[in-house]
């Protein structure tokens, strides 16, 4: 039973078993060369495909603070401005990073900028119909927090999600439609 137990623990960790025994008949176990996912303290983290752009030097630090347990403690936009390139890193981040938490929390806090490359990654992923529920209603939520108006283009694309059928997405639709500035 602890043999079976020790295998299932083993491959769930990116191993696998080896055809080889021992003289005894144990099986042998190797890991494999490159796991599919990389262990960060309690969570596990996906390994960026080949193609992906490196990320600020300031990421790291920037996931640190996206890593809070609250959102009442997430970082405000002085803190984040304490780092270099702190647009890019989230931006980074929310199309990049992980776990999804923290994409979500990046794509909502890029709210707090006029950047353009910021406003653009929020656009990307409410016009996503690919992207995860969680992303498009902080994307929602984030463009909401920089403001809108009858007339803006985000405002636009996020009235084309009135109809989600997601609670996140719907929440997310109302609130903007309640903070619009008609223009």
């Amino acid at each position: 039973m602890i043999r079976f137990a020790l295998l299932l623990t083993l491959t769930a960790c990116g191993t696998r078993q080896s055809p080889s025994t021992t003289p005894d008949a144990t099986p042998v176990v190797e890991a494999d060369a490159a796991p599919a996912t990389l262990p960060t303290g309690d969570r596990t983290q996906r390994r960026p495909a080949a193609d992906t752009p490196a990320s600020p030097s300031s990421t790291p630090a920037i996931i640190g603070l996206l890593n809070a347990h609250d959102t009442a403690d997430l970082p405000d936009r002085t803190t984040l401005d304490a780092h270099d390139d702190a647009v890019g890193a989230l931006v980074w981040i929310a199309n990049h990073g992980d776990p999804l938490a923290v994409r979500a929390r990046a794509t909502r806090l890029l709210g707090q900028y006029d950047d353009e490359s910021a406003v653009q990654t929020q656009r990307d992923a409410v016009a996503s119909l690919d992207a995860h529920p969680i992303l498009v209603a902080s994307a929602i939520r984030g463009l909401t927090d920089r403001g809108l108006t009858s007339d803006d283009e985000s405002y636009a694309l996020i009235l084309k999600r009135e109809a989600e059928t997601d609670a996140r997405i719907v929440a997310a639709v109302a609130l903007a439609k309640e903070s619009i500035s008609i223009e």
